[in-house]
């Protein structure tokens, strides 16, 4: 027995046709450089802001506490507003510095883009795509 028959029939399907785009060394190397340069996101900033939001929710919470006290010594209160203020203000500054991270790695990923673009342009499209 040395052939096997199968009675099923199965389709073959051929391979599509692709193009393919030649490009000069000079364009390979930029774009391996743009790539290269593109910033690795990081949470840090993010974790921060969120850590200084806990420790003012906290003291906050601190100073409304302070209140029912009558005879908190005045330290605390100096201590729980510049604990307040000091984390609402830097916990909005890592915000900020955040969202302008996330902004540059998003316009670096658009140049890159861009520039795959342009160069699919110097190459001339076959009829049928």
């Amino acid at each position: 027995m040395d052939k096997m028959n199968i009675n099923q029939n199965y389709f073959v399907y051929n391979r599509k046709e692709e193009g393919i785009y030649p490009l000069v060394e000079s364009d390979w190397f930029r774009l391996k450089d743009l790539i290269n340069k593109i910033v690795p996101e990081e949470k840090t900033y993010n974790i921060v802001a969120s850590f200084t939001i806990g420790i003012f929710v906290s003291s906050l919470f601190f100073l409304i506490s302070l209140n029912t006290i009558k005879e908190a010594p005045n330290w605390m209160v100096v201590v729980g507003w510049v604990l307040l203020l000091s984390s609402f203000f830097i916990s909005f500054a890592f915000i900020i510095v955040d969202r302008q991270q996330k902004k540059i790695i998003k316009i670096s990923k658009e140049f890159i883009i861009q520039e795959m673009e342009n160069i699919e342009k110097v190459f001339e499209k076959h009829k049928d795509e």
